[in-house]
């Protein structure tokens, strides 16, 4: 008869996680099953009861005990078949054709997501989800993880570039799959790296939309209704020049802005909502101007400036990066809902300003920025104090070369310009 139960790997992997093993002993002898469960190790229990190996210190204690409980019943089955066949039964337990070891892709994908739903934002999970959803059922859900070849991966992005997606989109594709994939790499559920043959795509850097000096001007000294109360094309001309006038802040961002953000001496400090960067700007007399607009005696510091999110709403008592960090997975959901919602409704009104000021295309409130850096980067031609170390602080990127890369959407102007002064 087999005996089994539930112990850590010998040591911690790179992430400093320990593997949970099944052992099967019968006979005296032993084998150890590896799963594709981590934990820390003061998570584990040596002497737990029977389903109670994971202590409730991990949050998915719950599901990993029923996990176990389900591949250890599922041993004990194959066992009884493999005593009938008169079968070595520690020798097939973990192997051949039904192997119960082996983890298909929909599984391993299953529990990438799941951890995304605690570690990661909202928007990471969703854009997650339809990538590796969309690898899954190319290959095949119940494919072994361990059979996912470079073949397989060369022939989804085929697939991809036959559906005439752009190369920044199938390379984003391919880069989140991948990036699922290199945890398994880590912890020895898949032996060789499947994309170790694959090539990016060259990306064309696309032209970025945005508005010159005149258009915004005109944008300014559009006659607009001024009736606050659901009066959205004129909060929308507002919200799109804040942001504009504040180095281009993104719209989840400055929907979410609170007057507790504005600073006694006059500056807008902020957390960015996409990395919890911390900004803080020098309000100019436009901005300022904006602002005297929203002011009332009513309002409260918590209070959101632009009357776009609900005050009362539960996500409204998240105000930090780090408290919106831990929101649970519906509380991130229910906000993530209201900014898309919020974003359309917005860039719908844009549609109508567009067609006010008479552009030839409609305007998205992203394109806010970009008129930000479009302006930045003809003041640093004219002028020696602002440099790309300036810009990249304001546009809050990362690094220089993630600037560069931006502001390479405008080489067509640049060029122009040169040429203009060369010959002028």
């Amino acid at each position: 008869m087999v005996s089994y139960n539930i112990e850590l790997s010998q040591r911690a992997n790179k992430s400093g996680l320990w593997t949970i093993y099944i052992r099967a002993t019968e006979n005296r002898k032993l084998k150890r099953i590896k799963t594709q469960i981590q934990i820390a190790k003061d998570q584990f229990n040596p002497q737990a009861k029977w389903g109670r190996w994971i202590r409730s210190s991990n949050p998915k204690s719950v599901k990993y005990n029923a996990d176990l409980e389900d591949l250890i019943n599922s041993y004990k089955e194959k066992a009884e078949i493999l005593k009938k066949d008169g079968q070595s039964v520690l020798q097939r337990l973990d192997s051949g054709p039904v192997d119960e070891q082996l983890i298909s892709v929909k599984t391993y994908f299953n529990e990438v997501l799941e951890n995304l739903k605690i570690e990661k934002s909202y928007i990471h999970y969703k854009s997650s989800k339809s990538m590796l959803t969309r690898f899954q059922v190319f290959v095949g859900e119940v494919l072994p993880l361990q059979s996912i070849t470079p073949d397989h991966v060369h022939r989804f992005k085929i697939s991809l570039i036959e559906k005439k997606l752009s190369n920044v989109t199938i390379n984003n594709i391919m880069k989140k799959i991948h990036n699922a994939l290199i945890p398994a790499l880590r912890t020895e559920l898949i032996d060789k790296d499947p994309f170790r043959a694959h090539d990016p795509l060259p990306e064309k850097a696309a032209t970025k939309q945005r508005l010159n000096d005149e258009q915004i001007k005109k944008l300014e000294e559009l006659e607009l209704n001024t009736d606050r109360d659901k009066n959205w094309p004129f909060h929308t001309r507002n919200m799109y020049l804040f942001s504009y006038y504040n180095a281009g802040i993104r719209v989840a961002d400055l929907i979410q802005l609170r007057w507790v953000n504005i600073t006694s001496d006059g500056r807008l400090e902020y957390e960015m909502n996409k990395t919890g960067h911390k900004k803080s700007i020098s309000l100019n007399k436009a901005a300022l101007r904006i602002l005297s607009l929203y002011k009332s005696v009513n309002i409260k510091k918590n209070d959101y400036i632009f009357p776009v999110l609900d005050n009362k709403a539960h996500y409204a008592s998240f105000k930090t990066y780090e408290e919106k960090s831990k929101m649970n997975f519906d509380e991130k959901e229910e906000l993530f809902k209201a900014l898309t919602s919020k974003t359309s409704q917005i860039n719908n009104n844009l549609k109508v300003l567009s067609d006010k000021i008479k552009l030839q295309k409609p305007i998205t409130f992203h394109t806010s920025r970009h008129s930000f850096a479009d302006k930045a980067r003809r003041s640093m031609k004219k002028s020696e104090k602002i440099t790309m170390y300036d810009i990249k602080n304001m546009l809050g990127h990362s690094s220089v070369v993630t600037t560069e890369k931006y502001m390479s959407s405008f080489d067509k102007d640049s060029l122009d310009e040169a040429m203009s002064n060369i010959f002028d």
